[in-house]
Formats: structure tokens, sequence, C-alpha cells
């Protein structure tokens, strides 16, 4: 397989992060900004310390190059991207600048993982990723990419070339946290709605300007509004399921993380639950994978005790 000019401009494209464009905006923003108020500032007659201003200028327009240059790298990164099978090893290829060509025995790879930024979701389209010893330990450039953002539906085609191993795992339904896992989060706002009322008091009693008092106000309920929509976001998001032959969990927010990964691959299990969560019958936990330091741990969502012994069955 082989993917051309237009497959990898998509990828950089799918691959950006939100808050690599709203950096970079901030910082435009900026400097738009500070270069107006030194025009208005020059019309007025009012004096201006240039070695400031400049110097402002140039810090900006340097952190808003450094978050582009970060963008623009996934888009020549993987250029000139090959991939194949032959008997069991897979040997992959790509780089412009820098080539990369490794080989990775099929029998190695303990799981794959489709990944979604939150661009790559609205467009559905997926990266696939395997997990291995060795892969992301270091700076070598050698990670764990597999296949550049596609539908799913090519997705599926190139895993049943390249790993047909995996063809039953991409068809399993994951099952959304249960319910109650929103319980779980009322001492935490509790704790958060006092930390907010002692600072509206200790803000009022020390602050004279009543337009302070109001903006931490408008800054607690922002605040407030936001951590509801990222909780919101992750219980949409996230899932798992205990199938027969893989484990597959769904983890992220805003941006999407699958991990598809077979039973003997797994090293141990863990299990917790708070008083709350073991009214309901629910826990989390952790499974740890023969990989990389980064793709060792993995985090399961809140899940049913049933489902637990499943998966200590299915060890």
């Amino acid at each position: 397989l082989r993917g051309d000019l237009g497959d990898i401009i998509l990828h950089g494209l799918f691959s950006i992060r939100i808050y690599a464009i709203v950096i970079s905006i901030a910082f435009l923003v900026f400097e738009i900004a500070l270069v107006s108020g030194l025009f208005q500032a020059l019309d007025a007659g009012e004096p201006v310390d240039f070695a400031e201003i400049m110097s402002l200028v140039f810090s900006g327009f340097w952190l808003a190059a450094i978050s582009l240059t970060g963008i623009v790298r996934e888009f020549v990164k993987y250029l000139n991207f090959s991939i194949e099978r032959k008997k069991d090893k897979v040997y992959l290829n790509y780089g412009l600048f820098k080539k990369v060509a490794y080989s990775v025995p099929v029998d190695k790879i303990n799981g794959i993982k489709l990944t979604q930024t939150l661009i790559a979701r609205m467009a559905k389209r997926y990266m696939v990723e395997i997990i291995n010893v060795g892969m992301d330990d270091d700076d070598n450039e050698v990670n764990t990419f597999f296949l550049p953002y596609a539908k799913i539906d090519k997705i599926k085609d190139q895993l049943h070339l390249l790993l047909p191993e995996f063809d039953e795992a991409l068809e399993i339904k994951e099952e959304k946290q249960p319910a109650a896992v929103w319980l779980l989060s009322i001492p935490w706002w509790m704790l958060y709605v006092v930390i907010a009322a002692v600072t509206y008091v200790i803000v009022g009693n020390y602050a004279e300007d009543p337009e302070l008092k109001n903006a931490v106000v408008f800054a607690a309920i922002v605040i407030a509004i936001w951590r509801l929509v990222c909780k919101l976001a992750r219980f949409l998001t996230r899932g798992i399921k205990v199938d027969e032959k893989f484990l597959k969990i769904v983890d992220g927010g805003f941006a999407k993380r699958t991990l598809f990964v077979k039973y003997d691959k797994i090293q141990y299990v863990t299990g917790k639950q708070c008083v709350i969560a073991k009214h309901f019958g629910i826990q989390k936990g952790t499974i740890s994978l023969l990989a990389s330091l980064k793709n060792r741990i993995h985090e399961l969502p809140y899940f049913k005790e049933n489902d637990m012994e499943q998966l200590k069955n299915r060890l």
C-alpha cells in the first residue's frame, strides 16, 4: 500500500489539534492588537518604548511560528508513505527529509489503536497505531504510526491486507458508561462550589473594584460550564467491551482513542471502587500491556462488576 500526496495532505489536516490552532490564532490576534495600539499611540503623539514593543512583537510571532511549525510538520512527516506485509512481518517506510524505515513482526503486535482528533472525529476519519515493545520509547522517530487517516471502510480493507488477525476486532461495539457515573462527580462539584464561594468572599472583602468581583463570578461560571461540557464529552465518548477474543477500550472526550487488545497480551488488570461505585455495582481500573512506557498502562472507564469477572476469566 502507498499513500499518495492527497492522502498525506488529508492526514496532516486531520492530525491538527484544536489547541494548536487556538494558540496560533491567539498569538496572531495579540500581535495585531499590539501593532494597532502602537500606531494609535503614534497618531496621538504619546511616548512609545519601541524596544519593548518590538520585543513583544518578536516574541509573539516566534511563539506563533513554533505552534504553526508543529502543524506543518504533520503535513510532511509521512510523505512517501508505503507499507506492506511479507509473511509474518510488516514493513513500513515514510519521510521526505528524514527517512524512517522499520519492520515489525506480526506476533509482537500486542494491540491496535484507532486515533481521532476532534477534526477527524467530525469528518469520521481514523488513524491506526500499533502497540508493541520498543516503539515510542525514545525520540528516534520510530513511533506507533501504522496507517494514515482514512474512512473506516478503507481502514478495514487495509487492515484486512496487513493485519487480518484483527479483522473481527473492528466489528465490536462498545458499551457506554453507566449513568451512575454522574453521581460519582457530586463530591467534586461540591468542592468546586466551596472553592468558588470562598474565592468570591475573599475578593469581596479585599477588592474595592466591583468589576473585579463581577469578573470573579464570570470566570467561575465559565470554568463550571467548561468543566461540565468536558465531563459530558468524556461520558458520551468513553466505553468498554469484553468480547470473546478482544478487549475494546474507548477513551477521550473531544478527541477519541479506541484500543483493541488480545487477552493474552494483557499482563495484569487492576480494579478500583469507591463507596458510591460499590453501591451501584460499577468500577473502573487499568490494564498493563507488554509495550513501551507510553502505551503500557491503559485506563478502563467505569463498567459493570460482572464485566470485570468476565475479563478476569478471559485472561
